[in-house]
């Protein structure tokens, strides 16, 4: 399932209650400029425990996140939440989302392939 960057903009301010009660967070212009650049901090981060790829950031919120399903959706979401949560001054969200992202943190591997070799001379 591919996810745009706007897409888990909008989770993350759900979380945070940051929505009307029709679950719109298009009048939060306060995150306009800096949910992007959050955003791809976030992705940056999530990318290196992952991959050894280099990272190339969204350029637009309206592209898609490259990252496994799971993470996405379970992991992600909490971390943007605590970064937006941060901005707005909000240290009881933040506390709490960073909290949650740090557990979920704890449950990613990144998968290396290992060679058994014998050292020669």
């Amino acid at each position: 399932m591919k996810t745009k960057g706007s897409i888990m903009i909008k989770n993350a301010l759900s979380l945070l209650g940051y929505d009307d009660s029709l679950g719109d967070v298009s009048t939060e212009q306060r995150f306009k400029g800096r949910s992007l650049a959050l955003l791809n901090s976030l992705y940056s981060d999530l990318w290196y425990r992952l991959k050894k790829e280099p990272f190339i950031p969204l350029s637009s919120a309206e592209e898609e996140i490259k990252l496994p399903e799971r993470v996405v959706y379970d992991v992600m979401p909490y971390g943007l939440a605590a970064l937006l949560a941060q901005t707005a001054n909000d240290s009881e969200m933040q506390h709490l989302f960073s909290t949650m992202y740090n557990d979920k943190l704890k449950t990613l591997t990144r998968s290396e392939q290992i060679s058994d070799v014998l050292p020669t001379i």
